[in-house]
């Protein structure tokens, strides 16, 4: 018996997020088991840069292992409106702070897929080396709160055997020639879809 695909979905209570954070603001998860599939840090921060300036906070998530770039990590958790949570949330208040979260970027790894259940707009960022095994979700079962970016290259498919990374402590450069600006102008794509579908929904109510 052939199974039809249905998109992720979680149901979460919409209980305060973890923290007591109110307002708007994004979720950052930069790390990741795999060295190779975290987007370069100082990327994150360019981004959360761009958030601060919007008026939005910004909440850093991750394993205390997964404070991979600490000094940079410490440095922008010192800017008004930054939250370094690495480590400091239990799994029922990661998803309370993905759930209520205005915008989430994630490297690929767990929590990306949890917070695309949970319905929160998510942005993936993605390598080659499984392409389309997980990410990106086939079009027809990928909800409406989900965006996938990455930047192809010719060794696509390479199940993470990379030839073009010095050691396996590097960033795979497919997941590092993601551009910032590309990454922000999806970020100001799924800000705009949330807002248009929260004013329908008031609207019809």
């Amino acid at each position: 018996k052939r199974i039809a695909p249905v998109a992720p979905k979680i149901d979460w209570p919409d209980d305060n997020p973890a923290n007591g954070v109110e307002g708007c603001y994004a979720v950052l998860n930069p790390g990741s088991n795999e060295p190779g599939r975290r987007w370069p840090f100082a990327s994150y921060v360019s981004i959360a840069e761009k958030l601060l300036e919007m008026g939005w906070k910004v909440m850093v998530v991750g394993t205390r292992a997964e404070r991979w770039d600490a000094a940079l990590l410490d440095d922008i958790a010192k800017r008004p409106g930054v939250v370094d949570l690495t480590g400091r949330t239990s799994l029922v208040e990661l998803m309370g702070l993905m759930k209520n979260a205005g915008l989430v970027i994630s490297n690929d790894t767990g929590p990306a897929h949890l917070s695309i259940a949970l319905g929160a707009p998510t942005l993936v960022i993605v390598g080659g080396g499984h392409f389309t095994s997980f990410v990106p979700y086939p079009k027809n079962v990928s909800p409406a709160n989900a965006r996938f970016i990455y930047e192809t290259m010719e060794c696509y498919h390479c199940f993470w055997r990379c030839h073009k990374r010095s050691s396996k402590h590097d960033v795979f450069p497919c997941v590092a020639a993601i551009p910032v600006d590309d990454v922000w102008n999806v970020c100001k794509g799924l800000i705009a879809d949330e807002k248009s579908a929260g004013t329908q929904s008031a609207t019809a109510g």
